[in-house]
């Protein structure tokens, strides 16, 4: 009985000893990453070649906006009560235009960018997820969210990752 005890405890000891092996922690900085990233170069240039597209669109539909502004305003007095109600309809339709272009341009921008990133995203995070493989971490953490108040630099897999994307 007192063997099969002793034998039982020692399984015990063994099985627990198994499992609180040492984790092996990594860390990076994804911002410090994609800066070096190409791919985010391009997203950049894409997302500002656009975005300055946009804007020369909403400029143009804002000077139209101001020269019938002005005209309506300079011409009023001269004007019958039908037409200075069709310029009033015609302005505020204008002007809600214009509004809803700026609205649609921003949302049109934040699509593209998260259509382009979740690419990137991913690729990343394969990366990591290799570079954690081969290297028998356990977990890494992304510096960049602030979540970590700590670490020594050399569990930082910031080279290896930058190796694994030829950066």
């Amino acid at each position: 009985m007192k063997k099969l005890l002793f034998i039982l405890f020692a399984a015990t000891l063994l099985l627990n000893a198994k499992e609180s092996k040492a984790q092996k922690l990594g860390y990076f900085n994804s911002q410090e990453l994609l800066v070096l990233m190409p791919e985010v170069k391009h997203m950049d240039t894409v997302l500002t070649e656009n975005s300055d597209a946009l804007q020369k669109k909403a400029e143009m539909m804002y000077q139209d906006y101001s020269q019938k502004l002005n005209d309506y305003n300079i011409n009023k007095d001269k004007m019958t009560a039908l037409i200075r109600e069709a310029s009033e309809k015609d302005l505020a339709n204008q002007e809600s235009n214009l509004q809803s272009f700026q609205e649609d341009s921003k949302a049109r921008l934040d699509d593209l960018q998260e259509k382009m990133m979740a690419p990137i995203r991913l690729k990343v995070q394969s990366i990591v997820k290799t570079v954690a493989t081969e290297n028998g971490y356990t977990y890494i953490f992304d510096m960049s969210s602030g979540a970590i108040f700590y670490a020594p630099e050399t569990d930082n897999v910031i080279g290896l990752i930058k190796k694994k994307l030829a950066l």
